[in-house]
C-alpha cells in the first residue's frame, strides 16, 4: 500500500464483502468504516444522547420545570418514583467506564433475547446512553442557571411550565452550556476508539488493521490518526467559539 491508499482506507475504511451485509439494517452503517464511521457514531450518539438527556434533566430538575401533568396530585407519587429511578440510572451509568458500557451493550442483547444486531447499531446505542447521562448533567446545570426573572416573566405572560421549558429554559441552557456540550462531543469522539475491542471498524480499529497488514507504515499511520483526531477536535472548538461570540453579541444587543 502507498500513502494515498492508506489515507483512503483510514477515512473510508476497508470495503465490506456483500455476504457480510444484513439487508434488514441501513447499508451505510454496515459498509462505512474509518474516520467516516467514527463521525457517524459520534453525531448519532450526540443526537440520541440529547433526546435521552432532555427528559432526564427535566425529571431531575426542580418541580416547576416538570410539565403540568406531573404536578397533579394523582401523579405526584409516580413522578417521585420516576425521578428517583432516573437519578439512580444516571449515577450507575456515570460511574461506569465507557468500556464496560460497550461490553454490556454488545453482550446482553444476544444473551437475553438471542438478538443479533450490527456492531455499529450497538455502538451508537452504547454511546447514546453514555452521552445522554453527561448531557443531562449539563442541561440540569443550565436549567439551574436560568435567571429567575425570566421565569417570573414567563408566568406573567401566561406560559405553562411546559412552554417555559421549551421556549425559555432549554434554549438558554443550551447556549450557556455550549463549552460543556463541546467537551462532551470531543470526549465521545475520542472515546469511540474503545470500539476497537469489539471489532467495530472505526478509525482506530481500521488503523490497527492497516498496521498489521503493512508494519512498515506503523509510525506514519499512527501519526496520521493522531492528526485526524486532533484536527476534528480543533475545528470543533473553533466553530463553537465562533457561535459563542455571535450569541454573546446578540445577548448584549
Amino acid at each position: 500500500m502507498n500513502y494515498e491508499e492508506i489515507i483512503k482506507v483510514l477515512i473510508f475504511g476497508f470495503p465490506v464483502m456483500k455476504e457480510m451485509i444484513d439487508p434488514a439494517y441501513p447499508l451505510f452503517l454496515q459498509s462505512t468504516g474509518g474516520l467516516v464511521l467514527t463521525l457517524i457514531i459520534t453525531l448519532l450518539s450526540l443526537f440520541l444522547g440529547g433526546v435521552i438527556a432532555i427528559p432526564l434533566a427535566v425529571i431531575r430538575s426542580r418541580p416547576e420545570t416538570i410539565p403540568d401533568i406531573f404536578s397533579l396530585h394523582l401523579f405526584r407519587s409516580v413522578s417521585a418514583l420516576v425521578k428517583h429511578v432516573s437519578i439512580l440510572c444516571t449515577e450507575i451509568f456515570r460511574g461506569l467506564p465507557i468500556m464496560i458500557i460497550v461490553l454490556l451493550v454488545f453482550y446482553f442483547p444476544y444473551v437475553l433475547f438471542k438478538l443479533r444486531l450490527p456492531g455499529v447499531i450497538l455502538a451508537v446505542f452504547a454511546f447514546s446512553v453514555y452521552a445522554g447521562v453527561y448531557l443531562s448533567d449539563i442541561l440540569l446545570s443550565g436549567f439551574k442557571a436560568v435567571d429567575q426573572n425570566r421565569m417570573d416573566a414567563a408566568k406573567v405572560i401566561g406560559l405553562s411550565p411546559f412552554q417555559t421549558l421549551l421556549h425559555i429554559k432549554i434554549p438558554i441552557a443550551v447556549r450557556t452550556m455550549i463549552p460543556a456540550i463541546l467537551g462532551t462531543a470531543v470526549t465521545v469522539l475520542k472515546d469511540s476508539s474503545v470500539l476497537m475491542v469489539v471489532a467495530v471498524p472505526e478509525l482506530t480499529f481500521t488503523s490497527r488493521q492497516v498496521q498489521m497488514s503493512d508494519p512498515r507504515f506503523y509510525a506514519v499511520i499512527l501519526s496520521t490518526v493522531i492528526l485526524l483526531y486532533w484536527t476534528i477536535a480543533a475545528v470543533g472548538s473553533y466553530l463553537i467559539h465562533c457561535l459563542e461570540v455571535r450569541w454573546g453579541r446578540k445577548t448584549a444587543i
